[in-house]
């Protein structure tokens, strides 16, 4: 849960594969493995991967899309083996099942910082959340991460990797009636590296 996660450092998929048994992951420049119990796609991305992704039950086809670190999570839930019923068929390995924080009817508000001055590191991630109106509960969250890079390039005089991400998320609930209720979530995610924009 999101405790867990917040007192563990927990911050990606690579940190939860030190907590969780028989999940490992790697990464490359060019792609990103999960395998679970040692079964996996490998390496070729032609193929879906054959542990499924899935962010509040929405399938996640290419690996690449959760490299992004963790924002604001209400839990991950790990499951292994095929988990074709629940999932559909591109889990024959398992799913890994990432569930964002909901809005609250309470304020809830944090804001982390963190500084490293080697390296030139700064990431800041806030989040906000309560009441609009009787019936609407909304929440923010955002998180910005800046890198200087920590080898140099002597061709192009620059130190290298630079990094510039921004990542955010509007969750809105909606109460229409007392057996009926709505959602609706907007995100954002800017990744900026030498210029190029994904």
């Amino acid at each position: 849960d999101a405790a867990r996660l917040r007192s563990g450092n927990i911050n990606k998929i690579a940190d939860l594969s030190e907590f969780v048994p028989n999940l490992s992951m790697t990464e490359t420049a060019a792609s990103t493995q999960l395998y679970i119990r040692g079964i996996g796609s490998g390496n070729n991305q032609g193929f879906e991967q054959s542990v499924g992704q899935y962010i509040d039950g929405i399938y996640y086809g290419r690996q690449q899309l959760l490299r992004m670190p963790f924002l604001d999570l209400q839990r991950v839930e790990v499951l292994r083996g095929p988990q074709s019923i629940l999932f559909g068929k591109n889990s024959i390995a398992g799913a890994m099942h990432l569930t964002t924080a909901k809005p609250t009817d309470e304020v809830v508000a944090s804001l982390d910082a963190l500084f490293e001055a080697e390296a030139g590191q700064r990431e800041y991630t806030g989040v906000i959340s309560g009441l609009l109106t009787e019936r609407v509960r909304a929440r923010l969250a955002y998180r910005g991460y800046q890198e200087d890079g920590f080898i140099r390039n002597t061709v192009k005089n620059i130190d290298e990797p630079q990094r510039d991400e921004e990542a955010a998320r509007v969750t809105l609930d909606w109460d229409v009636t007392q057996a009926l209720g709505a959602s609706l979530k907007v995100e954002r995610n800017t990744f900026d590296n030498h210029g190029r924009q994904f």
